[in-house]
């Protein structure tokens, strides 16, 4: 599965010079039990301090990410979300980190929206219509005349929204031995 790193901490130092072959053993396994005792081996890159100013330059990350959902569509550039985040949010420090849809379009987002938690993503190229929805509206319940049938539908239409059936993921990266545990990265 390509190239793999690891880092190892000992309890006490180790001599070892660079670029050597390293093979780790499970000691721990009974010498007659018929089970391969190597649990690793590779090459060593380097030494280190097990420091946090050294250990922060190894940019040792796990991915995690967050989802959410399209509430309604703004305008044609421009989504309503929620989901992500609860009202207690700071938003601040998710403004201009990039999201994705389920159809793999990519947005930005921009603004908090409300004090629920919602938020505004946008995008630098229009929204393709065979993504939009409209849902609202109710169906005729009959016997009205026809002036008062334009007056319902102009009042619907304002009604009807237009929205995405799309979750909407914001992928980040956390690094495990990052100084500020709260800076966010994608």
């Amino acid at each position: 599965p390509g190239t793999q790193f690891a880092l190892l901490k000992f309890e006490k130092p180790v001599t070892c010079p660079p670029d050597s072959m390293v093979i780790g053993s499970k000691l721990d396994v009974s010498t007659d039990a018929k089970l391969c005792r190597i649990a690793f081996s590779g090459k060593l890159l380097t030494s280190l301090k097990y420091d946090p100013e050294t250990l922060e330059k190894l940019k040792i990350y796990k991915l995690r990410q967050r989802v959410g959902s399209v509430e309604r569509l703004q305008d044609d550039y421009t989504i309503i979300g929620k989901g992500l985040f609860s009202k207690e949010t700071n938003m601040e420090q998710f403004m201009g980190l990039k999201v994705r849809l389920d159809s793999g379009l990519e947005g930005t987002i921009s603004s908090s929206f409300g004090q629920t938690g919602k938020f505004k993503v946008s995008f630098v190229n229009k929204i393709p219509e065979d993504l939009i929805q409209s849902q609202g509206g109710g169906g005729d319940k009959g016997g009205s005349s026809d002036a008062e049938e334009g007056k319902k539908k102009k009042k619907k239409k304002g009604k009807n929204k237009r929205t995405i059936n799309s979750k909407i993921t914001l992928p980040l990266k956390k690094y495990v031995f990052a100084i500020d545990r709260k800076k966010l990265l994608q």
